[in-house]
């Protein structure tokens, strides 16, 4: 099933002062990680998903003042299932 390679799908704004430090933490919903397939129904799919945190918007040339990017891919196994509308 083609999907969307990038998605924003939460924002929260952590303003911190230098050298400061501060836990955040998130959950990915099933609809949060499904598409619309060919049928035009929401599924949600098994497969490799990479999370990104921080940084600039995908395709900003221009240098990053928000401090580093945090990455971490995860699977998901199983059969796809269609999301209720």
């Amino acid at each position: 099933m083609p999907v969307t390679l990038r998605q924003l799908t939460g924002f929260e704004r952590a303003s911190l002062a230098s050298g400061q430090s501060r836990s955040v933490s998130f959950t990915l919903s099933p609809e949060q990680m499904s598409a619309i397939d060919k049928q035009g129904k929401r599924v949600a799919a098994p497969g490799s998903y990479l999370v990104v945190v921080g940084g600039t918007r995908p395709g900003f040339s221009g240098e990053s003042t928000s401090g580093p990017v945090l990455s971490d891919r995860f699977e998901t196994a199983g059969q796809a299932w269609e999301l209720e509308p």
